[in-house]
C-alpha cells in the first residue's frame, strides 16, 4: 500500500498542545480538503542548523560584534526542549526526527527518500515566521520544494490573536500600542486553545537520510551527547572572553553547564513549562499570578513575574492558552479588568503580540540603526540621528564598551545584573531596561551591540520581542 506522509517541519514551535499542525495530524477522518489525498503517516523533523556553513561562514555570528548568535544558555535549553518534545511524541506513537543541516539540504533529501520507496509527500508543513532571516527561510525552502512539486504550507502558532481576526489587515496595523489595544481588546479576542492530541497518524521509522556533507542524522544519539557537541565550540571561543564567569557554571569533567542558582530556575521543554503555568496559577487569590501587577517589575526570585517569556519564544506554551488560565484566575477570584493580576498578563501578552504584527509589518527596518521611525518619519529620524558611539577592539579590557559585557563598569547595580546574565541566561525586566539605558542613552553606544548581546545571552531571545 502507497503512504502518503505529511513532513511536519518543526522550529519554534516545541510543543503538542494548541500545536495548529499536529492538531490536524491527530484527526483520525480528516477532511479530504485538507489534503491532496487520505494522509496516512506524519513525520516530525526538527533541524539544527549548523554553526558554521561553509557558503555562509558569518551566519552563527553577530553581524556588529560577531558573538555567537545562540550562547550556551539557551542552546542547552533548546536541546533540552527538543529531547522532551521527542520523548512526549513517543507517549502518543509518534517521534522527532532530529538532524544538522539547513532546510534546503534536509527536506529534499527526505522527499527523494519517500519517493524512491514508491510513496508520496502530502506537503511539507511549518509554523509561520514572520522576521527578516526566518522568512528567507521559508523563501529559500519554499524555492526547493517548488522544483520537486511538493506543496509547502504555513501555519499560524505565535500569536495571542490570530492575524485573520484582526480588526484591521496588518499593514493597517496601529503605530502605537495603546491604538492596537484598544482595538482588539474584547472577551473573545482570542482563540480557545486546543488539547494536545492523544494520538497522531503514524511515524515512518524507515524514513530518513544517510549522512553526507552538510547533512547528519541525530535521531538516534542521546541529548547529552548532542548537548555536549553543541556547546563544544561556544566554550572553547566564549564571548567577549566570558572564561572566568563561565568556570563558574561550567563542568569540564562532564562538559555540561550547570546554571547558577538562578530566578529562572526551570528546564527547557513543554513538560517543565506546563509545570510551570500550572504553579503560578494555582492558589487562587495567594498564586503567583494574582499578585503579577504589584510585583512584575521586582528583580529577585522566581515568582515575581511569569518566567514565561522563554517558553513562548521557543513555543512551550501556547499564549492563547496562558491567557485562557489567566482569565480562569481572574473569574475564580472575582476580580475583573485592571483590578486581576490575569488582566495584566494578558496586557503583557497583547504587548507580545503588537511586537509581532510589528515584526510583520516592518520586516528588516526593525533592524536598522534608525529603526522603524525611518519608516513612519524619515524626516524625524534624520534630525535624531545619534552619533552612536563604536568599539575598536573587542580584546582591548580598557575600552569603555568592554567593560559593559564584561561587568567591570564600576556600576554596581549594572554590573550585578550583567553577572546575573551571562551565568544564568536570565535578567529581569528592570534589569533590561537599566543596562541599555546605561548603554545607550549613559554611555552612547551603537544600540545594536546591546541587542546581539542579549542575542547571545539571553535564553528567552526573541527577534520579535527583544529591541
Amino acid at each position: 500500500m502507497t503512504r502518503n506522509i505529511l513532513i511536519a517541519l518543526l522550529r519554534n514551535d516545541l510543543r503538542l498542545h494548541d500545536h495548529p499542525i499536529l492538531h490536524l495530524c491527530s484527526d483520525p477522518t480528516p477532511s479530504n480538503a485538507q489534503f491532496q489525498q487520505p494522509m496516512t503517516h506524519v513525520l516530525p523533523v526538527y533541524l539544527i542548523v549548523p554553526l558554521e556553513e561553509k557558503a555562509r561562514p558569518q551566519f552563527a555570528k553577530t553581524r556588529q560584534l560577531g558573538l555567537w548568535r545562540t550562547g550556551v544558555h539557551r542552546t542547552k535549553f533548546i536541546n533540552q526542549s527538543r529531547f522532551d518534545l521527542k520523548q512526549s511524541l513517543r507517549s502518543i506513537g509518534s517521534d522527532l526526527s532530529i538532524f544538522a543541516g539547513t532546510p534546503e539540504a534536509v527536506v529534499p533529501g527526505l522527499i527523494k527518500g519517500i519517493r524512491d520507496c514508491g510513496d508520496t509527500v502530502e506537503a511539507v508543513y511549518l509554523g509561520r515566521e514572520v522576521n527578516t532571516e526566518e522568512v528567507d527561510v521559508q523563501k529559500r525552502l519554499d524555492a526547493v520544494l517548488g522544483q520537486l512539486q511538493c506543496p509547502i504550507k504555513l501555519f499560524e502558532g505565535k500569536s495571542l490573536i490570530h492575524s485573520t481576526d484582526l480588526p484591521f489587515p496588518v499593514e493597517q496595523l496601529p503605530d502605537v500600542f495603546t491604538h492596537f489595544r484598544k482595538q482588539v481588546e474584547r472577551p473573545d479576542m482570542f482563540r480557545e486553545p486546543v488539547q494536545a492530541p492523544s494520538k497522531l497518524n503514524p511515524f515512518p521509522k524507515d524514513v530518513s537520510i544517510p549522512d553526507s556533507s552538510g547533512v547528519f542524522s541525530l535521531s538516534t544519539k542521546k541529548e547529552e551527547v548532542v548537548e555536549k557537541h553543541l556547546l563544544k565550540p561556544l566554550l572553547e571561543e566564549p564571548a567577549l572572553g566570558h572564561n572566568e564567569l563561565l568556570s563558574k557554571v561550567f563542568n569540564e569533567s562532564t562538559g555540561q553547564v550547570n546554571v547558577a542558582h538562578s530566578a529562572f530556575p526551570y528546564k527547557g521543554g513543554e513538560t517543565e513549562a506546563l509545570k510551570q503555568l500550572d504553579h503560578y496559577f494555582a492558589g487562587g487569590k495567594r498564586s503567583p499570578g494574582a499578585t503579577y501587577k504589584e510585583t512584575r517589575n521586582e528583580m529577585l526570585g522566581a515568582d515575581y513575574s511569569t518566567k514565561f517569556a522563554a517558553a513562548l519564544a521557543h513555543g512551550l506554551l501556547s499564549p492563547r492558552l496562558i491567557a485562557q488560565k489567566a482569565s480562569e484566575l481572574d473569574q475564580a477570584t472575582g476580580t475583573a479588568n485592571a483590578k486581576g493580576g490575569g488582566y495584566w498578563i494578558i496586557f503583557e501578552l497583547l504587548w507580545r503580540d503588537y511586537f509581532y504584527f510589528v515584526g510583520c509589518k516592518f520586516g528588516w527596518h526593525l533592524f536598522t540603526l534608525g529603526g522603524i521611525e525611518e519608516v513612519l518619519s524619515p524626516e524625524s529620524a534624520r534630525s535624531k540621528a545619534y552619533d552612536w558611539k563604536h568599539s575598536n577592539s573587542l580584546s582591548d579590557q580598557k575600552d569603555p564598551f568592554v567593560r559593559w559585557p564584561t561587568v567591570k563598569t564600576g556600576v554596581p547595580m549594572i554590573d550585578a545584573n550583567m553577572v546575573e546574565l551571562v551565568q544564568t541566561g536570565f535578567m529581569s525586566n528592570r534589569g533590561r531596561q537599566n543596562v541599555a539605558s546605561f548603554l545607550t542613552k549613559d554611555l552612547g553606544w551603537n544600540w545594536r551591540y546591546g541587542a546581539e548581546f542579549f542575542e547571545s545571552w539571553l535564553v528567552d531571545y526573541d527577534p520579535r520581542r527583544c529591541r
